[in-house]
């Protein structure tokens, strides 16, 4: 494609790597439910989901989606009411997902690890009154419910879809938990039961207004509400359908948790839309990665780095046939290219022909609006826009647009754009930008570039700069390039770097926390980064002490927890 402007999104190089089929495309006016129906109405007898063996068809997801969103009514939620609901990976969440949407209720779905207070938060933002919640994590609900002083509990149980022998073996693990509180409390099967009725479903809501509630990982304070439409997270699954190599019945490994608009969308929604078999897995442990691709042989697996990079020198892994792997997603901080060329080079040597898919994205527009694309990937690239989507760079100080391969702020349109923020409008309006054409853009605080082929490289977070140098005269710098050098040597497996103050009063300098490889001796190591980072880096940029752990301090989606790491030297 012959560029004529110089400017990415003008130009929009990456529509070449589109058919016109696909680019004409329409996308779905319809509702999250309507979707999952209409796309597999005709294969009800395909396996929808595997949950610990047991095998649930699309046939019986229809009939427990129908029947909890009678439950629901009877319930007392109607359309337009806020249901909470607070849980891992289960067939219950997926079922309750569909439900709320079916009715026209609003889903919102929250951070199992947040404590009592916080739950209340998230109660009182939302003027939720209906609250469904895993037993593991019912005492805190029932806590926040006290306080507040009103709503509904529903609780139910990883074991209600097990098969009779997992269900056995996990009541005898967990026990039978009780719970007392005043009979404003109700579990699943009672719930359910209330479903058994004639009552008639509500006909189809619009798909354009708010019908989902998704969060922020609040890496900068308490998580922000995020409003969704229907039509936002079809607009994903559509681009996926038309670009994403898939067939029908394919196994689709669900690690992701729900309460991530990732994990609801990108690895349940979309699965099964395309009428992919989702295998549910509670609660993922990257050790346990070896034995899920022994069992389930699963062709689409999607993650962030700590899910995967372990893989590369776990014994369990050694012999294993990967041929089954057709994609491997993966995005988010701590994905350098020497971790993502290793992961091509492990998923070759283990008889898989894909390459590591990076992806791009943020909850404001539906986490998914850059993808990788297995055939002409580059390494250390993002991927490309969807094809609905677009990307550019802008530079604030000369307020512009950036050409090709020029750093700045990394800006996105996309159909799968948020409604807006709930009860925090300022934020909003410093967050989208609108061109006077009615295009609106969202900032995302990331400093990136556009090469040539269209693909977008994330060179770093805005806020993520470091103060670095004597006190009053500090230099700014990104993380990043000093991180990517330290993970060139083969010890390495996980570095974060933050600005720390020296114990000689000189003010702030880097500090780097490294994760090593099993084995690797922190000594040599240690000898080993300084003197790659005297070869690479300028002074100012070479940190002045490097801290070994264990394991990176991460936040509920797997993210290093950044904040953690800053306040380090103050823990007690």
């Amino acid at each position: 494609m012959i560029t004529q402007t110089g400017y990415p999104s003008k130009d929009k190089p990456w529509m070449k790597y589109y058919t016109e089929e696909i680019i004409n495309a329409p996308l779905p006016e319809c509702t999250i439910y309507e979707l999952l129906w209409e796309n597999n109405k005709n294969n009800l007898d395909d396996t929808a989901l595997i949950y610990f063996d047991n095998k649930i068809t699309y046939r019986r997801l229809f009939a427990e989606i129908e029947q909890a969103a009678r439950a629901l009514l009877e319930f007392g939620v109607t359309a337009g009411k806020v249901v909470t609901v607070i849980t891992t990976s289960c067939v219950n969440s997926i079922v309750l997902f569909y439900a709320i949407n079916r009715i026209g209720a609003i889903s919102n779905y929250i951070n199992v690890l947040a404590s009592a207070e916080e739950f209340e938060k998230y109660f009182s933002e939302a003027e939720s009154e209906y609250i469904f919640s895993l037993d593991l994590f019912a005492y805190k609900a029932l806590e926040a419910i006290k306080n507040i002083g009103r709503g509904k509990l529903c609780v139910f149980s990883l074991k209600n879809y097990m098969p009779f022998v997992a269900s056995n073996i996990y009541s005898l693990k967990y026990g039978k938990k009780k719970f007392e509180h005043g009979g404003n409390i109700t579990f699943w099967k009672d719930f359910m039961s209330k479903g058994e009725c004639d009552v008639k479903l509500p006909a189809f809501h619009d798909c354009r207004t708010v019908s989902i509630y998704a969060h922020t990982t609040g890496t900068t304070g308490f998580p922000k509400t995020v409003l969704h439409t229907d039509f936002a997270y079809n607009a994903v699954v559509s681009q996926y359908e038309t670009s994403f190599p898939h067939e029908r019945g394919e196994i689709f490994l669900n690690i992701i948790v729900p309460f991530v608009t990732y994990g609801m969308l990108t690895c349940m929604h979309m699965p099964l839309c395309l009428g992919l078999t989702l295998v549910v897995i509670p609660k993922y442990d990257a050790a346990d990665l070896a034995g899920y691709i022994h069992k389930y042989h699963p062709n689409h697996l999607a993650g962030i780095p700590s899910y995967f990079v372990p893989m590369l020198t776990d014994k369990k892994m050694k012999e294993i046939d990967l041929s089954c792997i057709h994609t491997l997603a993966a995005g988010g901080e701590g994905f350098t290219e020497k971790i993502e060329r290793s992961c091509n080079d492990f998923l070759a040597e283990h008889g898989s022909a894909t390459k590591v898919m990076m992806g791009y994205g943020l909850t404001e527009a539906c986490s998914s609006v850059i993808s990788g694309l297995n055939e002409h990937n580059k390494v250390g690239s993002v991927g490309v826009p969807l094809v609905k989507n677009n990307v550019r760079v802008w530079d604030n100080e000369l307020n512009r647009e950036c050409t090709y391969d020029e750093e700045g702020e990394v800006q996105l349109y996309s159909p799968s754009l948020m409604v807006g923020y709930k009860d925090h409008q300022n934020e909003q309006r410093n967050m989208l930008v609108h061109d006077a054409d009615g295009t609106v853009w969202i900032k995302t605080g990331d400093i990136g570039k556009i090469d040539k082929d269209g693909f977008l490289y994330i060179v770093g977070r805005m806020k993520r700069f470091l103060l670095v140098g004597p006190n009053g005269l500090a230099y700014k710098i990104l993380p990043k390039p000093i991180e990517e050098v330290i993970a060139e040597d083969k010890a390495v497996a996980e570095v974060c770097v933050v600005s720390a103050h020296n114990d000689n009063g000189t003010g702030a300098e880097p500090k780097a926390f490294v994760v090593l490889n099993e084995g690797e001796a922190t000594v040599e190591a240690e000898e080993r980064l300084r003197q790659l980072c005297t070869e690479k880096l300028p002074d100012y940029m070479r940190p002045f002490a490097y801290e070994f752990l264990e394991a990176m301090p991460k936040n509920a989606v797997g993210k290093i927890d950044i904040r953690k790491l800053e306040n380090w030297d103050n823990r007690t």
